[in-house]
Formats: structure tokens, C-alpha cells, sequence
């Protein structure tokens, strides 16, 4: 499916679903992922918590959707997938695993069909430009992977410079 994109801030776009790179070292300490932990805790604590229970792995897709008594004074809050699209993390290579990176896009496009089924407008899923920004990425590469594999999802991609 073509990408969608927009410029702005996707955290303000009103998106049911929010997907954003991680690394596999349990650590949200900068770019997108910050704001997630700043702003979304639910999602820290959740990719935090499989981290201390058995590690992360390339290429898996950790779920965070918001308590319900989150949801009751925040209706509007997003399930965020943490997509764990680098091993380690830093700016002096490219840390962006494209087969993990490809992998992800995999599983929310499978997430996607069993949420919407085989029929129906597909849903949309907001990404900032995954794996491109602090992990070292090839934009062009990593948006060929996204077009390729969401097939049950509309991409999203914003142009988000804070």
C-alpha cells in the first residue's frame, strides 16, 4: 500500500494506532521513543517490562494498549507498537536493521487483519519515519520495505522534526 504522507507531529493526528522504532536494549532515552516514554508511559512500561521478563528481539513487535482507566480519562489514547527495529543504539553507524525493520511491518500488517478482517476500509497506522532518523537508516530503502509489506493498513508516515 502507498504511503500516506503528512507533515506534523503524528502524535496530534488522532490516530487510533502509533508505531515507532526501538532498540532491544530496554532503553527510551532519545528521538521518538523519548516522546513515547514521555508522553505515553504505558508503552515504556510495557516494552520495559518484556525486557526484564526475557529480552527483546529483533524484529518482534511489542504491543502497549492503554489501561482502561487510562482510556476513561483519555479516550483518545493510542495502542503503540514498539517495533524493535535495532539491536543497540547510538548515532556513529547505522543502527536500523532492515530485515527487522521489513519483519515488523510484517507482523502490524498481520495485527491489522485480524483487528479489521479480510474486509473493509483498512486502518491507518501513524509512523514517523522508522529507522531513518537517529538509527542511521536509508529512507528510500525503508519506505520500499513499508509499501511492500502493509497490505492490510494504510501507512502513515509524518514528517516529524521536533
Amino acid at each position: 500500500m502507498n504511503i500516506d504522507y503528512r507533515i506534523g507531529d503524528m502524535f496530534k493526528g488522532g490516530h487510533k494506532y502509533i508505531a515507532h522504532g526501538c532498540n532491544a536494549q530496554g532503553v527510551m532515552g532519545s528521538g521518538v521513543a523519548r516522546i513515547v516514554n514521555d508522553n505515553y508511559h504505558y508503552a515504556y512500561l510495557t516494552y520495559r517490562g518484556k525486557y526484564d521478563r526475557v529480552g527483546l528481539k529483533l524484529g518482534e513487535v511489542v504491543v502497549a494498549k492503554p489501561e482502561v482507566r487510562q482510556c476513561m480519562s483519555d479516550p483518545f489514547l493510542p495502542t503503540i507498537f514498539n517495533c524493535i527495529t535495532q539491536d543497540h543504539y547510538g548515532t556513529d553507524q547505522r543502527y536500523a536493521n532492515y530485515g527487522a525493520i521489513q519483519a515488523c511491518i510484517k507482523w502490524i500488517d498481520r495485527y491489522m487483519w485480524v483487528e479489521k478482517g479480510p474486509v473493509g476500509s483498512p486502518i491507518e497506522v501513524a509512523f514517523p519515519m522508522i529507522g531513518a532518523g537517529l538509527a542511521g537508516g536509508d529512507w528510500g530503502i525503508i519506505s520500499q520495505i513499508i509499501e511492500r509489506e502493509a497490505k492490510h493498513f494504510i501507512p502513515v508516515v509524518y514528517d516529524f522534526t521536533p
